[in-house]
C-alpha cells in the first residue's frame, strides 16, 4: 500500500508505532499515538495510556473515551450544534508500566515525545484542544489559544462519571468553547 493511500490517522500511526525515544518504550506493548477522526473539530489531551490503552494501540478507550464522547455529544445537545469530528491523543503515547495512581511524567519523557505530540497536532488541526490532567496542562497549556484545562478523565470516571459535577462543568466548558469556533 503506497503511502499516499493511507488515512492522516495511518500515516501517524506508521510514522511513530516503533518509537523508542522515551524510558517507557521497554515497558509499553504499543505506541497509543491517536485515535478519532483527523483532522478534528476537538482533540482530546491526556498525560499517558493505561494498561488497556497500551494492549490495544489506541488512547482515550474504554470508559474514559466513553466519558468524553458522552461530553462532547451533551455539549453538542445544550447549544444545539452539529456533530463534532474529535479525536484523542497523550502528551506521552507509552504506557508508563503503572495506571493512575501515577505521580506524573518525567520531564524526559515528555521532551521525548515531543516531535509526535507535535505532528498529531498539525495532522488534526483542532478549533478546541482539550487538556485533560496535570500533565497535559502543565506540558501544553501555552501551546495553545483557550484551550480548556480539565481534571484527568480517569479522575473524572471515579469522581461519578456523568453524573459528578466534574462532568456537567466539562460539557458546560465544551459547550461554550465549541460554541465561539464553530
Amino acid at each position: 500500500m503506497s503511502i499516499s493511500s493511507l488515512s492522516p490517522k495511518d500515516i501517524l500511526v506508521r510514522r511513530w508505532k516503533d518509537c523508542a525515544r522515551c524510558t517507557y518504550a521497554d515497558t509499553r506493548k504499543n505506541v497509543a499515538v491517536v485515535r478519532g477522526t483527523l483532522p478534528c473539530q476537538v482533540l482530546f489531551v491526556g498525560s499517558s495510556p493505561e494498561k488497556s490503552e497500551d494492549l490495544r494501540g489506541e488512547p482515550f478507550i474504554g470508559k474514559i473515551g466513553s466519558l468524553c464522547a458522552a461530553a462532547l455529544g451533551a455539549a453538542s445537545s445544550l447549544e444545539d450544534l452539529p456533530i463534532i469530528s474529535h479525536a484523542f491523543t497523550h502528551v506521552c503515547a507509552c504506557y508508563p508500566g503503572h495506571d493512575a495512581a501515577f505521580s506524573g511524567l518525567p520531564d524526559t519523557n515528555v521532551f521525548a515525545c515531543q516531535a509526535r505530540f507535535e505532528h498529531v497536532v498539525k495532522v488534526a488541526n483542532p478549533k478546541v484542544v482539550v487538556l485533560m490532567g496535570k500533565d497535559a496542562s502543565e506540558h501544553y497549556a501555552s501551546m495553545f489559544t483557550g484551550c480548556l484545562r480539565m481534571p484527568d478523565a480517569a479522575y473524572i470516571v471515579r469522581k461519578g462519571g456523568v453524573s459528578s459535577p466534574l462532568f456537567h462543568r466539562m460539557v458546560r466548558d465544551l459547550a461554550n468553547a465549541m460554541k465561539e469556533v464553530l
